[in-house]
């Protein structure tokens, strides 16, 4: 579990072996490659499968395929990938057998898009004519005439629909008769006098109006024309409803299939554009790098190749970032990777938080939504997703379970399901109330103020210890990376500091919120039960010890030759003393912002008590409590999860995790619907 040691591997083979090289590291896996793009050249089988793909690609989006359905669409209708069986003996035919199925089905969605453009632009054209029909019997005039009256100036065009209003006002002793041609277009016929031609050409044409042609055979029965017309219009949609039913078909016969072939070029694709990646012209050399664990087997499987090895990456601790991550985790705490992945991959190097996240991300959870009954009911939910779901939707429904079961859990401790006190249900109501560990009742009835206040008192507490943790794996950070110096100028003492603060924090409190007497006051501390003059004279040191080497322990290192680097020893003093004020105020904020768990938690509650005063109205209130349990889980479901998402990436990451790094990519993505199988 967690981030795996990685070794650098050479290997470097005849180019007539390409495609026999690179069917061998898909059957190893285990390798990720090394980009290098200054050596780029043509490979024609990489350039092939690119072709197909970006022809699937263009087909996909055409059909609106979509890799993963809707979460009602799983939870009524269920997801599950088939996957499909491609046995291949080596790339070359790999590449052949993608082409070869995927070939007929492109042509046969091109031939259907093309007679639906055709058919469409039929439409379009029809549709045209029959404005112009329209236009025409609404003047009720021969429009065939236009061209042979002599002592009249008639001009009949297209203009903008928003312009005709202005254009009649720009001819106010002319006729102008005018007819909506579609949203933006209107037809126009403009009777003057024959001297009135050029002013009404000259404002024609500053309107920019364009001509409008009645094809022939259609001006001297209107009437009759229109009538074909719409007869034509009627096959025409008839036959797109029929192409759009066969496009319809042909998605749901030939839409996953399409999907595996789609993603079947992309691997195809992936991999073989390491083979234009190659400075030589007889060799072909391929650098990346593999696991630990799989390096005999890398090296046994590529024998009969030349393989060099360059030892473990990042064995002195200064990991570049070019190496990538692999992290291994189970499949539950791999759940909560994309948490991790919010802000990137852990560097080479790096501790993976994503243990320590999938279990306090569902406590904090459960926290702020602390209802029994809509944990359970929340529960349900995620274990619907989890069995009938797939891919990401499946995760999706392990972490939404996970907080279901933790908001359960909260919710018997605090007495809390559906907003009711587990008190009034019956049989097991009074063995539920023994497990009660804090009583939200008091806030229901405006007396909790104590209640209140023990929330955030416990919400502050558990943050407290939440930023410890990301501190401690800060120190350990850069103990891993053998930067001593920073652990002992800056890391320790910023962990101590902080749990010195706290301390004197809790002695401060104690003392009723002010200083005097603090040295000789012989009051319990809260929580350490120690008399708060002890407390203090024994934190203070500490806290002013840490508070000079942050502040002057670089510039101490500077001076004594221990670290090097271009600013002056008094720029450096300068930095650590603004960097203690800045962990002061940082600090106490960050601590603060945990009272968020207990205030959403009060907010929870104060939701449910509206939502159940409609049970009073009997029956009738039924829906409304119903529907008000749904809209509560709904809504404040994405509050809450938001909130902890916020806790986590700005009050705890920022203390020790960076998340620059690359994720380790093996050769062969993982697929989802391709099932490859290298024949010997």
């Amino acid at each position: 579990m967690g981030v795996q040691s990685l070794v650098k591997v050479v290997v470097i083979a005849p180019k007539s072996e390409t495609e026999k090289l690179f069917g061998e590291l898909a059957r190893f896996n285990w390798f990720d490659a090394t980009e290098e793009t200054s050596y780029r050249q043509r490979y024609e089988l990489a350039e092939d499968a690119k072709r197909i793909r970006d022809q699937l690609v263009v087909l996909s989006d055409s059909l609106k395929l979509k890799d993963e359905p809707g979460v009602i669409e799983v939870l009524t209708k269920g997801y599950n990938v088939s996957r499909e069986k491609l046995e291949v003996t080596d790339w070359k035919d790999y590449v052949a057998q993608v082409r070869k199925e995927a070939e007929p089905i492109i042509d046969e969605a091109r031939k259907i898009d093309e007679e639906m453009s055709q058919t469409e632009s039929k439409i379009e054209e029809l549709e045209s004519r029959k404005e112009m029909l329209e236009f025409a019997s609404a003047i009720d005039a021969d429009l065939g005439a236009v061209g042979t009256v002599t002592r009249f100036h008639l001009r009949l065009a297209v203009v903008r629909a928003r312009d005709v209003k202005e254009l009649k006002k720009s001819l106010p002793k002319v006729a102008v008769f005018s007819q909506a041609m579609g949203k933006r277009d209107s037809a126009v016929l403009v009777v003057g006098l024959k001297d009135d031609a050029q002013r009404v050409e000259r404002v024609m044409k500053s309107f920019e109006a364009r001509p409008l042609s009645l094809p022939e055979g259609l001006l001297e029965k209107p009437e009759e024309a229109f009538r074909r017309v719409r007869e034509e219009l009627d096959e025409l949609n008839a036959k797109k409803t029929e192409l759009r039913s066969r496009l319809e078909r042909f998605k749901q016969e030939k839409g996953e299939h399409i999907l595996c072939l789609l993603e079947a070029s992309q691997i195809a694709s992936g991999v073989l554009s390491y083979g234009s990646a190659n400075p030589f012209r007889r060799f072909i050399k391929v650098e990346g790098h593999v696991p630990v664990s799989k390096l005999r087997e890398f090296k046994e499987t590529f024998k009969e190749h030349i393989v060099l090895t360059d030892g473990e990456t990042g064995q002195d601790g200064k990991a570049s970032q070019a190496v990538p991550t692999l992290i291994s985790n189970p499949r539950y705490v791999n759940s909560f990777e994309e948490v991790t992945l919010t802000k990137g991959p852990p560097s080479y190097g790096e501790f993976d938080p994503t243990p320590i996240i999938s279990i306090v991300f569902p406590i904090f959870y459960g926290f702020m939504f602390a209802d029994a009954g809509q944990g359970i009911l929340m529960f349900l939910l995620g274990l619907a997703l989890w069995l009938r779901g797939a891919g990401k939707t499946k995760k999706w429904g392990v972490t939404i379970a996970s907080f279901g079961a933790a908001a359960t859990a909260v919710g018997l401790l605090t007495g809390e399901v559906f907003g009711l006190t587990t008190s009034t249900f019956p049989v097991v109501g009074d063995y539920l109330r023994k497990i009660v560990l804090i009583d939200l009742e008091p806030l229901k009835e405006g007396t909790g103020i104590e209640t209140f206040m023990m929330l955030l008192v416990v919400a502050i507490m558990v943050g407290i210890v939440h930023i410890t943790i990301g501190l401690t794996l800060d120190v350990a950070k850069y103990c891993r990376k053998r930067e001593m110096l920073e652990v002992w100028t800056s890391r320790l003492p910023t962990l101590v500091f902080y749990l010195a603060g706290v301390v004197f924090g809790l002695a401060f409190i104690g003392n009723g919120f002010t200083f005097s007497g603090m040295l000789s006051s012989t009051a319990l501390t809260p929580l350490l039960g120690l008399p708060i003059g002890t407390v203090t004279s024994t934190v203070l040191p500490v806290i002013f010890a840490v508070i000079l080497v942050i502040a002057f322990g670089k510039a101490v290192a500077r001076k004594l030759g221990k670290l090097q680097g271009h600013e002056s020893t008094g720029i450096m003093v300068v930095e650590g003393i603004v960097e203690v004020l800045l962990k002061i105020v940082e600090f106490l904020a960050n601590s603060i912002s945990y009272a968020r768990l207990g205030i959403l938690m009060v907010v929870h509650v104060s939701l449910m008590v509206v939502v159940n005063k409609a049970a009073a109205l009997g029956l009738a209130g039924l829906p409304i409590v119903v529907f008000g349990n749904v809209g509560v889980m709904m809504l404040e479901g994405l509050i809450v999860y938001i909130q902890d998402l916020r806790l986590h990436l700005y009050e705890w990451f920022t203390k020790f995790y960076d998340g620059e790094g690359r994720a380790f990519r093996t050769m062969v993505p993982c697929a989802r619907r391709v099932d490859i199988v290298w024949k010997a």
